[in-house]
Formats: structure tokens, sequence, C-alpha cells
């Protein structure tokens, strides 16, 4: 029997700006993401990355194509039915963390408790996650004594909490070194099989390649699959 993709995307275009400084970011851009998968969108900066991830997630609206979450298409919903569905199904990996400056790393997922008190993951599964992730010891620090590369640790521990059958990542190795790139895209990888996640991070580093169930390249706003 046939799975409900996480993630369906249908001749997807978006275009800012109007006549000579307009740019077109995506370019009829089709794809269908299965639950239980790792795929990467591999460009360049400029390439229209950004704006799939925003548009996959229900931020932005595209031109012109349709979107589907779970098999609800965006364009059916209400504002405030699409604001629930983002909350119940979709984790975002932000390149900026987008972490609450004022509270601790276990503060961050009590707020998130309150706007969803169910279906989260436990406590010691949380502090499991924390561990893999090598910023147990950071639970009770604020966001400005962390690194970089602590503060996007963290900020996928949060995305991972909810449990979502869907997750949008902004290039989550961006500030990482090669031993914490490994140790997050084999996380992310056992997440999306273990968990039944679709995943899907858009990134240029071509490092994360080899644990990718699926590629697409970006090159100015076209998508296009590569074989693997």
């Amino acid at each position: 029997m046939p799975t409900t993709p996480a993630l369906r995307m249908t001749h997807i275009s978006k275009t800012y700006g109007t006549g000579s400084s307009q740019v077109q970011a995506l370019r009829d851009v089709s794809l269908s993401i299965e639950r239980g998968t790792l795929t990467l969108i591999l460009g360049p900066s400029g390439s229209g990355k950004s704006t799939f991830l925003t548009i996959a997630g229900g931020l932005q609206t595209p031109d012109s194509g349709e979107i589907s979450i779970d098999g609800q298409p965006m364009k059916a919903l209400s504002k405030r039915a699409q604001d629930r569905l983002r909350l119940e199904n979709i984790g975002f990996i932000l390149q900026g963390h987008d972490l609450v400056p004022y509270l601790t790393v276990m503060e961050q997922f009590q707020l998130v408790d309150r706007v969803k008190p169910k279906g989260n993951i436990s406590k010691n599964e949380l502090l499991q996650l924390l561990k893999d992730l090598g910023v147990d010891q950071l639970a009770n620090s604020l966001p400005r004594d962390m690194s970089g590369g602590q503060q996007q640790r963290v900020a996928i521990a949060r995305a991972l909490y909810t449990k979502p059958s869907l997750v949008l990542a902004d290039e989550p190795t961006s500030a990482l070194d090669s031993h914490s790139v490994e140790v997050v895209g084999e996380l992310l990888q056992s997440v999306a099989h273990s968990q039944n996640t679709a995943m899907v991070v858009v990134t240029h580093d071509t490092r994360l390649v080899t644990l990718a169930d699926d590629v697409y390249d970006m090159e100015d706003g076209v998508l296009t699959h590569r074989a693997r």
C-alpha cells in the first residue's frame, strides 16, 4: 500500500522583484519526500535553497504550484490550520539557531512544552539526545555562553524534540568541524530512519552526501535529482 509523502511540491515557482531587478528563485520545482529518509538539497549561495526551504515549510507562498504536508494541501488550509500543521508536523533547524537568548538550554524545551504540551519526546529521551549531540553538559547554560556550534546542536535537539514527521534544516553543519559534521550527520540519518522522519537538509556541505538516501542539486532555481 503506497504511503503518503511527508512533503510533496508540484511545479513550484517563485520570483522576486520586477523588471530588470527580477530574480526567479525557483523554477518549476517538483519533488516528493518520503518519511524515513535523509534528503540533501545541495547548491551554492544564491541558488534558491533558502527560498525552497521557506516555501517547503509554509513560511512563504509560491507564485505557482502546490505543496502538501503529510497529504494536506497547504492552499486548502486556513492560516490558523497552517500554523497548527507547522507546529505539529514540521521541525525547523535554522542557520541563525533561533534560540531564545534569555532561556537556558532546558528552558528552551520547557517553552516548547507550553506551546505543544503533548507528543514530545520524554525527558530521558531528551537527555540522551543532548548527550548524543555533545551538549548535555550545557543544560543550564544560556545561548550567549555557548559557541556557534554548540548553539547549532541545541537548535537541532529542539527541532527533533516535537517528533515531527518532517524536519527542514538550513545548513545545520555550517558551524561545525569535520568530526562534529560526522556526528551530527549520522544523528540526522539515524533519526530519519529510526523515527520514520523525513529529514530534508539544505546545504552546500558535500561531506553529508555519503549519509543521504537522496541528493538533489539546486542551481539558479532549478532542482535536479542526482543519480546515486
